[in-house]
């Protein structure tokens, strides 16, 4: 993607003032290069993706195509002062090519609803506060080049076995 796209990574680089400005954290790339930058493609008659918090604390979504359909569906939770309760705003958002959407992906519990007819496409920028960069270390291996993560196994107990 970095070959055929460079521009994509133009952007990740060029945005991160603008993400640091507008979530006032000091936003730094992602140290995980396998996964800092996506492409998510939903392909027409049922591309979705599942109901998730991302692992990154910054999600920047750059909408690359237009859709009446397939909206990514946000539940944020919210709270006030004079209310005793929090609630859950739950919100759609309709992609629309070029526009950017930040949001705290591991707070906001979304999805993406199924295409029906069009095609929709999105990149996906993952950022972290600078002082909170945790992934977990077996995540990139097992979503991208699909190893199965690592167990407490063997040394769970701090045992050395063969």
């Amino acid at each position: 993607m970095r070959e055929k796209l460079p521009e994509l990574t133009a952007v990740y680089h060029s945005i991160l003032p603008l993400v640091s400005l507008v979530t006032l954290t000091d936003t730094v790339v992602s140290p995980y290069p396998v996964s800092d930058i996506n492409i998510k493609a939903y392909p027409p008659g049922g591309g979705t993706l599942g109901l998730h918090y991302d692992t990154n604390g910054i999600t920047v979504l750059l909408f690359l195509t237009t859709n009446s359909e397939a909206p990514l569906r946000m539940q944020v939770q919210r709270s006030h002062p004079s209310k005793k309760d929090s609630w859950v705003e739950n919100r759609k958002i309709y992609a629309k090519k070029g526009a950017l959407l930040i949001m705290q992906g591991r707070k906001v519990l979304h999805d993406s609803e199924p295409t029906v007819n069009e095609q929709k496409l999105s990149v996906v920028y993952n950022y972290y506060e600078r002082h909170d960069t945790y992934r977990h270390e077996d995540f990139d291996n097992f979503v991208y080049y699909g190893r199965p993560p690592k167990t407490l196994g063997d040394n769970a107990r701090g045992e050395d076995r063969p």
